[in-house]
Protein backbone atom coordinates (compact mmCIF):
# COMPACT_ATOMS: atom_id res chain seq x y z
CA UNK A 1 0.00 0.00 0.00
CA UNK A 2 1.54 3.26 -1.12
CA UNK A 3 0.42 6.31 0.87
CA UNK A 4 1.67 9.86 1.27
CA UNK A 5 3.68 10.55 4.39
CA UNK A 6 2.30 12.97 6.93
CA UNK A 7 4.04 16.23 7.80
CA UNK A 8 4.96 14.67 11.17
CA UNK A 9 6.65 11.71 9.45
CA UNK A 10 8.63 13.87 7.01
CA UNK A 11 9.75 16.34 9.71
CA UNK A 12 11.38 13.49 11.66
CA UNK A 13 13.32 11.82 8.85
CA UNK A 14 15.84 9.22 9.94
CA UNK A 15 19.42 9.15 8.74
CA UNK A 16 21.81 6.24 8.86
CA UNK A 17 25.00 6.35 10.87
CA UNK A 18 28.08 4.70 9.28
CA UNK A 19 27.45 1.50 11.24
CA UNK A 20 23.90 1.29 9.83
CA UNK A 21 21.98 2.43 12.91
CA UNK A 22 19.15 4.88 12.32
CA UNK A 23 19.78 8.26 13.87
CA UNK A 24 16.51 10.13 14.38
CA UNK A 25 16.98 13.78 13.53
CA UNK A 26 15.12 16.18 15.79
CA UNK A 27 13.49 19.28 14.31
CA UNK A 28 16.79 21.02 14.89
CA UNK A 29 18.02 21.80 11.40
CA UNK A 30 16.37 25.22 11.31
CA UNK A 31 14.99 27.61 13.91
CA UNK A 32 12.97 30.67 13.03
CA UNK A 33 12.67 33.72 15.25
CA UNK A 34 12.18 37.44 15.19
CA UNK A 35 15.12 39.74 15.76
CA UNK A 36 15.32 43.52 15.32
CA UNK A 37 11.82 43.47 13.85
CA UNK A 38 12.65 40.85 11.19
CA UNK A 39 11.91 37.15 10.93
CA UNK A 40 15.19 35.21 10.65
CA UNK A 41 16.14 31.57 10.17
CA UNK A 42 19.04 30.01 12.03
CA UNK A 43 20.50 27.21 9.93
CA UNK A 44 22.01 24.91 12.52
CA UNK A 45 23.12 22.56 9.75
CA UNK A 46 25.56 25.33 8.71
CA UNK A 47 27.03 25.94 12.18
CA UNK A 48 30.78 26.09 12.54
CA UNK A 49 32.92 26.08 15.69
CA UNK A 50 34.97 29.16 16.54
CA UNK A 51 37.01 30.51 19.41
CA UNK A 52 37.10 34.05 20.81
CA UNK A 53 40.17 34.66 18.66
CA UNK A 54 37.90 34.71 15.59
CA UNK A 55 35.19 36.96 17.05
CA UNK A 56 35.91 40.49 15.95
CA UNK A 57 32.72 42.54 16.07
CA UNK A 58 29.12 42.05 17.00
CA UNK A 59 26.61 41.95 14.17
CA UNK A 60 24.80 45.26 13.59
CA UNK A 61 21.48 45.67 11.79
CA UNK A 62 22.34 47.42 8.53
CA UNK A 63 19.34 49.76 8.69
CA UNK A 64 19.17 50.75 12.36
CA UNK A 65 22.84 50.16 13.28
CA UNK A 66 21.59 48.38 16.43
CA UNK A 67 23.39 45.24 17.66
CA UNK A 68 21.42 42.12 16.76
CA UNK A 69 20.64 40.08 19.84
CA UNK A 70 18.49 37.06 20.55
CA UNK A 71 16.48 36.75 23.73
CA UNK A 72 17.49 34.26 26.40
CA UNK A 73 14.73 31.79 25.52
CA UNK A 74 15.79 31.66 21.86
CA UNK A 75 19.47 31.43 22.82
CA UNK A 76 18.71 28.38 25.00
CA UNK A 77 16.62 26.79 22.22
CA UNK A 78 19.41 27.31 19.67
CA UNK A 79 22.07 25.91 22.03
CA UNK A 80 19.91 22.88 22.79
CA UNK A 81 19.23 22.17 19.11
CA UNK A 82 22.86 22.72 18.16
CA UNK A 83 23.92 20.34 20.93
CA UNK A 84 21.54 17.63 19.70
CA UNK A 85 22.69 17.97 16.09
CA UNK A 86 26.36 18.00 17.15
CA UNK A 87 25.82 14.87 19.26
CA UNK A 88 24.32 13.09 16.24
CA UNK A 89 27.23 14.31 14.11
CA UNK A 90 29.69 12.85 16.64
CA UNK A 91 27.86 9.51 16.30
CA UNK A 92 28.42 9.54 12.54
CA UNK A 93 25.29 11.17 11.13
CA UNK A 94 26.14 13.69 8.40
CA UNK A 95 23.90 16.60 9.39
CA UNK A 96 26.25 19.58 9.43
CA UNK A 97 27.69 20.82 6.15
CA UNK A 98 31.12 22.03 7.36
CA UNK A 99 33.43 19.34 8.75
CA UNK A 100 32.88 20.63 12.28
CA UNK A 101 34.72 17.81 14.01
CA UNK A 102 37.96 18.46 12.09
CA UNK A 103 37.60 22.22 12.58
CA UNK A 104 37.02 21.67 16.30
CA UNK A 105 40.19 19.57 16.57
CA UNK A 106 42.27 22.25 14.80
CA UNK A 107 40.89 24.95 17.06
CA UNK A 108 41.66 22.88 20.17
CA UNK A 109 45.26 22.46 18.98
CA UNK A 110 45.61 26.27 18.81
CA UNK A 111 44.56 26.75 22.44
Amino acid sequence: MNRERTKEETSHESYQTPDGRAAGVPDAAVSAAGSVGHEKAFLIQNMCPITEKYMKNEYLDSVSNIPVRVDGRLEKELKDKAGKVLALQRKGAKLIFPDVLSIEQELLKQM
